[in-house]
Parts: C-alpha cells; sequence; structure tokens
C-alpha cells in the first residue's frame, strides 16, 4: 500500500524479502509511483517501510534498495556511481528512508552499503510520519562533523555555517562543498533561494549512527 503527500511516499514491504526478485519489486512500486507524482525542487521522500521484513538477503537489497538510492544520486550527479553492477535506473530526485528496520536487517544493510562507501538513512515511521533518521553505513568524517553540526536545523546555508563555527577555520566554498556531498548522498535536500542553495534534513532532525 502506498500513501501520498506533496513531498512523500511510504511504500510497506512485503514481509518475504529473500532474493532479488522481491527487492525489484519494491523498487519498481517505489520509481513507478515517484514517475508519476508531481513535486518540486526539493525532491521526493520515499519511505520503504521494512516492519514486516525479518529477513533479507543481500541480493534483495543489491536488487531493490541500493538501486533505489542510485536512482536519486543519479539525479544529482549524471555520473551514475554502480550503476553497472545494479542495473540502470531512471534518475530522480527521490530520497530513500529505510524504515522501521529490524536490527539483522539493518545489519545486513550496513554491509551492503557500507561495502561501497555509501551511508542510508534509516528512520521510524508511525502513522504515516516519520521520525528522526540515523546514518548508517558510510560518511566520511568530514561530512559526519557537518550532520553533528546541523542536525537540528530546519535548514541551512554555507555561510551561514561559515560564520557561526568560524572557529572551525572553514570558508564559505568547503561548507558548501560539504552540504552538496550529503545533497548527492541523499542525506540533505536542498533549494535555491536567489543566489543561496538553502538545505535541510531529509528528516526532521539526523544523526550518525546507532
Amino acid at each position: 500500500m502506498i500513501t501520498a503527500q506533496p513531498d512523500f511516499i511510504s511504500i510497506a514491504a512485503p514481509s518475504k524479502a529473500l532474493g532479488s526478485p522481491a527487492g525489484e519489486r519494491v523498487l519498481r512500486e517505489a520509481l513507478d509511483r515517484a514517475s508519476e507524482l508531481p513535486y518540486d525542487e526539493a525532491g521526493l521522500v520515499v519511505a520503504v517501510d521494512l516492519a514486516k521484513v525479518s529477513l533479507a538477503t543481500t541480493s534483495y537489497i543489491k536488487a531493490g534498495l541500493l538501486p533505489l538510492f542510485f536512482s536519486g544520486q543519479r539525479y544529482a550527479d549524471q555520473a551514475g556511481s554502480g550503476l553497472t553492477e545494479t542495473g540502470d535506473v531512471p534518475a530522480l530526485n527521490l530520497y530513500p528512508v529505510f524504515c522501521n528496520v529490524d536490527d539483522e536487517v539493518l545489519d545486513t544493510m550496513n554491509e551492503v552499503f557500507a561495502g561501497r562507501r555509501l551511508p542510508f538513512l534509516a528512520a521510524p515511521l508511525c502513522n504515516g510520519k516519520l521520525g528522526n533518521g540515523r546514518v548508517f553505513g558510510f560518511l566520511d568524517e568530514a561530512l559526519v562533523r557537518t550532520i553533528r553540526l546541523i542536525h537540528r536545523r530546519e535548514q541551512v546555508t554555507a555561510l551561514e555555517l561559515a560564520s557561526e563555527f568560524s572557529k572551525e577555520d572553514i570558508k564559505p566554498t568547503a561548507w558548501n562543498n560539504r552540504l552538496n556531498d550529503l545533497w548527492r548522498l541523499r542525506l540533505l535536500r536542498r533549494i535555491k533561494r536567489g543566489k543561496a542553495w538553502w538545505y535541510k534534513p531529509t528528516t526532521k532532525e539526523i544523526t550518525y549512527g546507532r
């Protein structure tokens, strides 16, 4: 079942997640629905509810959850890193969030994503509303530091970070690069106002790790 809001959809994954065909079905459902919806420059959050999934194979993750991430990343970076392994997917401005993930499933996802030096965002989903997100997988220390500085903010610009954290001795251009990297990794959303990009966490708040 899929529920839709202007910038958010949720998809309930079936309980059987033991192979690539099941992963492909989740991926196709998400991409088909996202392709039908109008959404603005900030993009579309796709919450995949894994509450019923107690066991997920690596092939399921590689066929379904990983390419969903690549669809969003491909939009941000047309290089499409990794697409040769998982098959082609459309470039859509999507922000996947994996919800209500069982600990064993989370460990398997962590292995798959971290092995490719990629992060993913996990969060609770209750009554159609996303809770605070946590980043798993791989994220370099500079980006982890940035996440920890901004995790409670509704929105932020590179100039604001350079001004507020002047003791960090990081120029606005470097802050912008960090924010852009987090956007490319689908952890931050963004919109342009005037000449500045404004970034905000994909979920209400965002932290790193357990």
